[in-house]
């Protein structure tokens, strides 16, 4: 059909063409989700908020009613999972993985504070699995933990632990003398001046028997509040937040006499729970993640789903192990973690049992194991041993060795984004030479594939994926800017130039999907923001946005990948007239076999004689071509 219309074309004109990007008219559209109508953001899919489960991606968003909470969609029903702090108030669940037939995440509630959570994708299957800050071997023994301070002049009250939601505040006046003009106060006002509680103790002129008063009162988490405690002729008062005056930390004291002492403060949801730090894995029956609370510092915990646990206390106290980059490998998880005598090193645990692999830079200096990943029976990762700088090094759990000293010498060539391809492992490195530049090892040989940047600038490359019988990445060869290359592991080229010049349309979130390998990139014509483009070969194809006279879409993909299910792509997306919401396509929609079509083509015409500018424009649009600006006015 193509060659028809440019034969065509031929017979009539003289025809000049200058190939541009733009979107080819046959190609799938994505479909835009408005999820909060209107000019409001949903933030659907934004940031770590979202993961692909089965035909489903899982989602934080806000609708405007109820908060960010979670979603899902497979395209054609988006539906609100549970609306776990209920209300407008936000739970914000992130850190999705998967384990069997549930998705697990942190979320916050105003009960439990932030803690984990899974569904199974419906209201009734969505449950929070155990609370890390109440966990211990000893629950008892777990101290109440400030939660926020607020003073009285120089004095300050600390909560203690915030259980059930509420934070307990009592005024306790003691009074030791019969002064019948004794009294106190407590008030407690919101900031719109709405009273959460008020209390007197005693009134001038009636006799206020001498000893202890006390009074409770409870304010919910994320309540902003203003208290005031007036005191006359006690000779002590006190006020304090907690369970218990010995819980409490603290407490704000009146002397004998008169005062006056007034604060403000809030009670903050995302407070309460456990302190989180590290992502969740999932291992066996079990989700891996590095927590703490008040009895230990961040260690490794677990949960299947129904209870919490502690793995493995590696640093006993408050400081914590700190686990990172935990790794399956076999039967084992491995991270880097730090028992507070050997620095942080090598360690693996089956759930059972938790050893030290190896102290690679020995005593109390750490090697940083970092970039966990596997090739064959070897786990690979950067490593300095205090000598060759962080270098090359792998173990199959009684084997740990350095591979490579690729910066020979005290000098580091920090390899990094690793990716298993073919029988080789491949990554980024600086032989303190080339720059950084692309690298591979079979664990016997390794070698650089290729100095894209020539001399001693780096290429920087990053991203490798896997796509058919090639290894595509993001590098920068200055000529072309930081653009899509690809790798046979023999020939190393540029696969799309996405924006012409030496500034580059810097391709990233490398996403394959079917047998194309989608990206995000700066699009050359109409908008300064990112788009998504395919790939397939060398062959680089836009895919348009639905778009209209009165809204322009941008792909919201700065901070955000692309989420791919078991049949659709999905994308976050930006107009002023919609906000941040989301878009998807479905893999069923194809792309024309080439990347030349009508939409792609800016045409120029030397009219020849006998034929009017108007006839040959009308003959043109009955074969679905246009001509532009200029050319087409005659």
């Amino acid at each position: 059909m193509f060659a028809a219309r440019r034969a065509i074309v031929a017979a009539i004109a003289v025809l000049f063409v200058v190939s541009s990007p733009t979107f080819a008219t046959s190609a799938p559209t994505f479909t835009v989700v408005d999820l909060r109508p209107g000019a409001a953001d949903s933030f659907a899919l934004d940031s770590s908020t979202s993961y692909a489960f089965g035909d489903y991606v899982y989602f934080a968003a806000d609708d405007g009613v109820h908060g960010s909470e979670l979603w899902r969609s497979n395209g054609d029903s988006t539906e609100m999972v549970e609306d776990i702090n209920a209300g407008a108030s936000s739970s914000s669940p992130n850190s999705f993985v998967s384990l069997g037939s549930y998705i697990y995440f942190y979320a916050t509630d105003p009960v439990n504070g932030r803690e984990i959570w899974r569904s199974d994708g419906t209201s009734a299957g969505t449950e929070i699995v155990g609370n890390v800050e109440l966990a211990s071997t000893d629950p008892s023994a777990i101290p109440p933990a400030p939660r926020f301070a607020i003073s009285f002049y120089s004095v300050q009250v600390r909560t203690a632990e915030v259980l059930d939601g509420v934070a307990t505040v009592a005024v306790t006046i003691r009074d030791g003398t019969s002064d019948d003009s004794a009294f106190a106060t407590v008030n407690v006002t919101a900031t719109d001046t709405t009273s959460l509680y008020s209390a007197t103790f005693g009134n001038y002129g009636t006799f206020f028997v001498p000893g202890t008063f006390d009074t409770t009162f409870t304010l919910p988490c994320d309540t902003t509040f203003t208290l005031s405690l007036e005191a006359r002729e006690f000779s002590e008062a006190k006020i304090y937040v907690g369970p218990t005056e010995e819980a409490s930390r603290g407490w704000a004291y009146a002397p004998s006499g008169n005062a006056t002492y007034s604060t403000s403060g809030e009670i903050p949801c995302d407070t309460l729970g456990a302190d989180q730090y590290g992502p969740l894995v999932p291992f066996g029956s079990y989700v891996y993640f590095n927590a703490g609370n008040d009895i230990f510092g961040p260690e490794l915990w677990r949960t299947d789903g129904s209870t919490v646990e502690l793995v493995t206390d590696l640093y006993v106290g408050a400081n914590g192990a700190n686990p990172q980059g935990v790794t399956p490998f076999g039967d084992w998880l491995y991270f880097s973690a730090n028992d507070g005598s050997s620095g942080a090193e090598l360690w693996r645990t089956n759930g059972s049992t938790a050893e030290n692999v190896l102290d690679i830079n020995s005593g109390s200096n750490a090697s940083s194991p970092n970039g966990f990943s596997a090739l064959g029976d070897w786990l690979y990762f950067s490593a300095n041993d205090g000598s060759s700088g962080a270098e090359l090094w792998r173990t199959n759990g009684s084997t740990t060795e350095r591979v490579a000293d690729i910066n020979s010498g005290a000098g580091d060539s920090a390899p990094s984004g690793f990716a298993a391809f073919g029988s080789a492992l491949y990554f980024s490195a600086d032989d303190g030479v080339s720059g950084t530049e692309l690298w591979r090892t079979d664990g016997t040989i390794t070698e650089r594939v290729a100095d894209i940047n020539a001399g001693g600038s780096s290429s920087f490359p990053g991203e490798l994926t896997q796509l058919g019988s090639y290894l595509y990445f993001r590098a920068d060869d200055t000529t072309h800017g930081q653009e899509l290359w690809r790798t046979d592991g023999v020939t190393t080229e540029l696969a799309a130039d996405t924006l012409a010049g030496s500034s580059g349309g810097s391709p990233e979130f490398l996403t394959v999907l079917g047998d194309y390998l989608y990206v995000v990139a700066y699009y050359p014509l109409g908008t300064a923001g990112p788009r998504v483009a395919r790939v397939n070969g060398t062959n680089l194809e836009w895919v348009p946005f639905s778009s209209n006279a009165s809204q322009y879409l941008d792909c919201d993909c700065y901070d955000t990948s692309l989420v791919v299910t078991t049949t659709r792509l999905f994308v976050p997306v930006y107009s002023a007239a919609m906000g941040h919401e989301f878009a998807f396509i479905a893999t069923n929609l194809e792309l024309p076999a080439t990347n030349v079509d009508t939409g792609q083509w800016f045409v120029a015409l030397a009219l020849l004689s006998g034929l009017s500018a108007a006839a040959c424009c009308a003959l043109l649009r009955g074969y679905g071509l246009e001509l532009e600006g200029d050319h087409a006015a005659g």
